[in-house]
């Protein structure tokens, strides 16, 4: 398996992508949504940075496919496979149609146009992803990937791709994910800053996308990277909640780590879990609590406190603990609940 960001809206931040893609990590993209974005593709591969690339051709709000897309859908996949000709110690995946509602046969048909397109170009190295909604799933093509997004249930054999597209991988269990989908060929962690938004709630329509003003940054990148390593042994319990990153509210503590404690106190502090307990930071508490949790943030995104061990907190000076148990995390990955 090959862990991946799932970049989609890439095209419109094409710079941040090419100074801070991860060194083999894969990269998803959708082909013209957000921009034209083979020009990012191909700076992108020049990085050196970037084994595998999988492009989606066509996305629709309703999820339906329509005869009129399939000249689109042609066009990207020539351009893919040239890009792939090119390129040929890569590998490149397309995808005609992100999440549709197609059955088998439809898709099938779609896909064996792509094929014309991919022998006469005479490209090794492409394969063919079919990325259901509520769409079947194709087995026993040797060059076609299934993909899944979000919570969507696995194929019953054969070789597949994961998105967690439209599904925090921040705000989630992604321990969980990386079990129950672990086999899996490229496991692409999203998060809804590739799509331009800047928070999940935010009151704007797909169709209005080009619109959106918000762009990823250095630490979105590298904080996707960090869900991609081992979170190894951690003990948080549910009456906390760990978050790597705070949500976008305002810049004193935007994308900041954030714990959401049940105690107040005016002196919450970050120890390393060694045996010197070095003291790493002091948070600051924001009122008024949410749920019955108050606030307390950090100067750094999670990803950047960690090292080679998980961290403990002190609450006015004691260290703090659960059912007689010490509280240690991984400040990269978020911790108790979910939700």
């Amino acid at each position: 398996m090959i862990y991946g960001q799932d970049y989609l809206g890439g095209a419109a931040f094409q710079s941040v992508i090419l100074k801070y893609h991860p060194k083999g990590m894969a990269a998803g993209f959708f082909a013209h949504t957000f921009g034209n974005a083979f020009p990012t593709i191909k700076a992108l591969i020049k990085t050196g940075n970037c084994p595998l690339v999988r492009v989606h051709s066509i996305w629709a709000d309703n999820h339906a496919y329509k005869d009129s897309f399939l000249p689109q859908i042609k066009e990207d996949c020539k351009k893919l496979c040239n890009i792939a000709k090119n390129n040929p110690k890569l590998t490149f995946h397309f995808s005609p149609m992100c999440e549709h509602t197609m059955k088998k046969d439809k898709m099938m048909s779609i896909i064996n146009e792509c094929r014309k397109i991919k022998n006469n170009i005479g490209c090794k190295n492409l394969s063919f992803v079919n990325c259901v909604w509520t769409g079947e799933f194709i087995y026993g093509e040797s060059d076609i990937y299934n993909e899944i997004h979000g919570t969507h249930a696995l194929p019953n054999k054969g070789k597949f791709n994961f998105s967690y597209d439209g599904l925090s991988a921040l705000n989630s269990d992604v321990e969980a994910f990386k079990k129950k989908y672990g086999k899996a060929e490229v496991f692409f962690l999203w998060d809804v800053y590739y799509n331009l938004k800047k928070d999940g709630k935010e009151k704007i329509t797909v169709a209005e996308r080009l619109a959106r003003s918000y762009r990823p940054k250095q630490v979105h990148v590298e904080a996707i990277a960090a869900l991609a390593k081992p979170k190894r042994d951690t003990y948080v319990p549910n009456t906390m909640i760990i978050k790597p990153m705070s949500e976008e509210c305002c810049d004193f503590k935007s994308n900041k780590l954030l714990l959401l404690l049940p105690e107040k106190s005016n002196s919450v502090t970050l120890i390393r879990n060694n045996a010197k307990q070095n003291e790493i930071e002091k948070l600051s508490r924001f009122d008024p609590p949410v749920d019955k949790l108050y606030r307390y943030y950090a100067n750094k995104a999670g990803y950047e406190y960690v090292k080679t061990r998980a961290i403990k907190i002190k609450i006015d000076g004691v260290i703090k603990k659960s059912n007689g148990k010490e509280v240690y995390f991984n400040p990269a990955f978020r911790g108790g609940t979910y939700k």
